[in-house]
C-alpha cells in the first residue's frame, strides 16, 4: 500500500512505503542516437548508463543499420546490439530514424517505429525525435 503525505494541498517529498519514509527519486535519462550496428560504442554507452545509474535509456534511432550513405562502422554486429538491449527492454523509450526499419522492430522487444514521442516527467514535456523529419523548424501539430 502506498499513502502519500499531503502537504498544504500538495503531495509531499516523503512517501510511506510498508512503513518506512523513502525519498521522492528524480529520473535520470540518458540520451543516445546513429549506434548503426557499432557494438563498441553501445558497449561503452551502457557502461557509462550502468556507472551514473540512469533510469531510462532514451535512443533517438538509427540502432542496427547504418544506411547506403555511411560507411561501414567498425565493430558493426547488429544481432549483438540487438542482445545488449532486449536484456534491458523495459528501461527503453525509442524512436525511428533514417535509417531504421520494420525488420529492425521485428529483432527489437521495445517499440522503436515512432517518428516521436513526448516524455513527460514533473511537468516537463520533452519531444524526443531523430531530426530526420520533424526537428526545431518542423514540429508536428499538438506539440
Amino acid at each position: 500500500m502506498l499513502v502519500g503525505l499531503k502537504y498544504k494541498g500538495y503531495l509531499n517529498e516523503l512517501t510511506y512505503l510498508c512503513g518506512r519514509i523513502i525519498k521522492k527519486k528524480r529520473m535520470k535519462y540518458l540520451l543516445v542516437s546513429d549506434i548503426h550496428g557499432c557494438l563498441p560504442a553501445l558497449e561503452k554507452v551502457l557502461q557509462f548508463y550502468d556507472r551514473e545509474h540512469c533510469d531510462m535509456l532514451c535512443i533517438l534511432g538509427d540502432i542496427l543499420n547504418y544506411g547506403p550513405r555511411n560507411s561501414i562502422p567498425e565493430g558493426i554486429d547488429a544481432k549483438g546490439i540487438v542482445e545488449a538491449l532486449n536484456k534491458r527492454a523495459n528501461d527503453i523509450i525509442a524512436v525511428r530514424g533514417n535509417c531504421d526499419a520494420e525488420v529492425d522492430q521485428m529483432l527489437l522487444k521495445f517499440p522503436m517505429m515512432g517518428d516521436y514521442t513526448l516524455l513527460v516527467d514533473e511537468g516537463r514535456k520533452l519531444f524526443l525525435t531523430h531530426g530526420h523529419i520533424y526537428n526545431k523548424e518542423k514540429m508536428p501539430q499538438g506539440t
